[in-house]
Parts: C-alpha cells; structure tokens; sequence
C-alpha cells in the first residue's frame, strides 16, 4: 500500500475521533442511536417544536384557580352549561379533531375524529352541537360547517366567509367578504341574506337584535364603528386611529380604543348606548381580549400596559406577531366604569407569558377561558361566585396613563 494511501486514511481516522469528541463534548453521551441522530441538528437550523398531545384522558384541573386545560394546539372552544357539570368543548388545530372537558372532573373524551387537515380557526355554537372550521394553508382557504358534531355532516361554505355566530334560535350567521364589500347571511337550513354593506376590510358582531361592524384597524388610518340600521351603516363612534371596539351580546355598552394625535397616547372608552354617555377607562378594549357578562354586571379585559402606551403601531404590531403581551386580567364594574381592580397577574402566576386571545366568560359569570396566543394552549381562570370586592390593587384611566408614560 502506498505511502499517500496509508497517510489518507491516517487523516481520516484522526478527523472522525475529533469529530467524535466535539459531539461527545457538546451533546454527552447518547442513550441510544435515536437521540444521536436527532441531536445532528443544527442550533442554527430553525425547526417546529408542536405540542405533544397527552395519551392522558383526564386533564388535571385541579384545585388552583388559574389551569391550563390542553397540552394540545386549540383552534376554537365553547363552554357548555349543563347544568353541574359544564363542559367545554374544542377543536384540535391541524387535525380539526373535536374533543370534550368535564370542567368538573377533568374527565376528557374525543367527540369526532373527522380529520379536516390545516384547520387554523374553529367556531362553536352555544350548545356545542355545531361548529365551523376554517382551513388554511399557504396557498388556499377553506371552510367546513359540521352541522352535527360526531355524525359526519358537514356543508361546505364559501372560502371567504368570516364572522361565525349562532343566534338564540340556533341559525348560524356569518359574513361573505369581496373585493368590493361584505354581505351578511343567516343560515337555518335556507341560506338568506340579511343585509350588504360596501365595505370589506372589517370586522362584524353579531349581538342577538342587531349586528355591528368595525373597520380593522391601522395606525395611520382612521376607523369607526357602525351599526347596521335597516341594512344600512349607521355610524355610532369614530373616525379615529388605529381603532378597535367591541359591544356587549346585549348590545347596550361599546368597549373602545383609538391613538389620541394630540396627546400621542392610546385612549380607551366605553360608551352607553341606552343613555349616550361616554367614560375613559382603564381596559385595554383589545376585542380578543375581553368579555361581557351582564349577570355580574362586569367586564374582563386581559392587558399588558403597553396596549394603553405611546406607541401607536403597538397594535398592529401584535396582530402581526412581532410582540407578546404579558397579559394582566384586570375587572370593572358596569356601574363604575373609570375604576379597573386587578384581577390576577396571568404570567406571574403561571412563571412565563400568557398572551390572551379568545375571552370568554361564563352564562354565570364564574369561569373565564381563553387561549395563550403563544401556543395555542387553553386556559381557564376560577372567579369567585360572590360579587367582587375591590381588590388591593385597582387602576383609574389617568393611573393607567402615568404607568403607561413610564415605561417608555
């Protein structure tokens, strides 16, 4: 064998050991084959890290006041009363699997394994026995109307239908959006039309007697809040920037914010629309952020105080994703509009951020879920059944600004 050959193999077998101890070096000593070969990635390559679903049929609800429900990624919930024994019911993201909590028990169960791949959003009825899902990928969208969760039924919707409610008499009602305006449905078995409006770029609340329609907000544009009168918009807040609002389901209070040009400050309201009055309050008033509930006379907004801050992009720049919010729950009495009580610090007690979306609270105002935008994960938070105290900490409108101011 030759000299050239012989040095080759030397240098080869030199380099493998080295390579051999930079990885024992860097990763220890593999216990098996398995995790050697996962640990050859890169750290610089990015790869996705999904939630692993538990094998477990019994979430640990515990006793805590605050508990997160799923491991799995959750594209959209309901609660359901019945009774004791409320349960809550949610749709897998990805798979679009319906799956089933006892509140109580902790008792899990799937409901329907009807697989509807890339589901990213998902929308129940008040009673859990339909829900609507909506699939997206890169390059298309998709919706599917389970009209019996668990029988296989389902009817296809158009693919750029949005806002998906359910009124008391059970017929589901949603929106139609084009290039050149947006039209509003009411489905009980016959699909008719209710109203249809020139705009596009909006948002749509149903309550149960009226529906209202917010443009989607920008930081340098102006927006309003409208309610539909007789098929028409009628304006009833607004223009300001980068504005969003939300009403209640009884369609009594308006919940919202807009940036102030002259104090270059992010102002929240809250208007009544039985009396006209208006009152600056210290709530975030993000939509996905808060809930109603006329029961306890409440509202539950989850904040960071960066939403209430100087920067008019801060908003927009969460709905894009390139911000967290390391959400707060803060409570303010309806009769009582300028006073907020802290209700739980979300990330301090959970020991890493929650960044809430999807609000929702109780017929009865005991239980609040939402999800951590982060995740997907879902979460819910025990209130207790007698009326609230003011807590130790509470927060006016000019509190919140001088806050607000600081952290800047």
């Amino acid at each position: 064998m030759s000299k050239k050959i012989l040095i080759a193999i030397g240098s080869a077998t030199i380099l493998l050991l080295l390579g051999a101890w930079v990885y024992l070096f860097l990763f220890g000593t593999p216990e098996s084959v398995g995790q050697a070969l996962n640990n050859l990635n890169s750290p610089e390559t990015p790869f996705d890290q999904p939630i692993v679903g538990s094998l477990d049929t019994t979430v640990a609800v515990g006793n805590n006041n605050l508990a997160q429900l799923t491991t799995r990624p959750v594209a959209g919930f309901v609660l359901v009363n019945t009774g004791s024994q409320p349960t809550i019911r949610y749709a897998e993201k990805g798979t679009g699997h319906i799956y089933e909590i006892n509140v109580i028990s902790g008792a899990e169960e799937r409901l329907d394994g009807t697989t509807s791949a890339n589901t990213t959003e998902a929308y129940f009825s008040k009673d859990g026995a339909e829900a609507v899902l909506v699939l997206a990928d890169s390059t298309e969208r998709s919706v599917v109307w389970r009209t019996a969760i668990g029988s296989g039924n389902s009817v296809p919707l158009s693919s750029n239908s949005h806002d998906f409610s359910w009124n008391e008499a059970g017929a589901l009602r949603y929106t139609e959006r084009t290039t050149t305006g947006t039209t509003a449905y009411e489905n009980n078995g016959e699909n008719l039309q209710l109203w249809s409006i020139p705009l596009s770029d909006v948002s749509v609340f149903f309550t149960e007697n009226s529906a209202f329609v917010a443009n989607n907000p920008a930081a340098r544009l102006s927006g309003s809040l409208y309610e539909i009168q007789d098929g028409n918009l009628a304006k009833v807040i607004g223009p300001a920037y980068s504005f969003t609002g939300l009403p209640d389901p009884d369609g009594q209070f308006l919940l919202y914010r807009y940036f102030d040009t002259e104090n270059q400050a992010n102002v929240a309201k809250i208007k009544d629309l039985f009396t006209d009055e208006e009152t600056i309050v210290p709530l975030s008033s993000v939509p996905e952020k808060c809930a109603f509930n006329s029961v306890r006379r409440r509202v539950w907004c989850a904040s960071s105080f960066m939403f209430l801050g100087q920067d008019r992009e801060y908003l927009n720049k969460w709905y894009r994703g390139e911000v967290v919010s390391a959400d707060r729950i803060w409570t303010s009495d309806y009769g009582n509009w300028g006073v907020s009580s802290l209700e739980i610090d979300l990330s301090d007690a959970a020991g890493f951020d929650i960044d809430v979306i999807d609000m929702t609270v109780s017929d009865d105002g005991t239980m609040l879920l939402f999800r951590n935008k982060i995740n997907d994960a879902l979460w819910m938070y025990r209130l207790s059944e007698a009326p609230l105290e003011e807590s130790e900490e509470t927060i006016t409108e000019t509190e919140a600004a001088a806050t607000t101011t600081d952290a800047f």
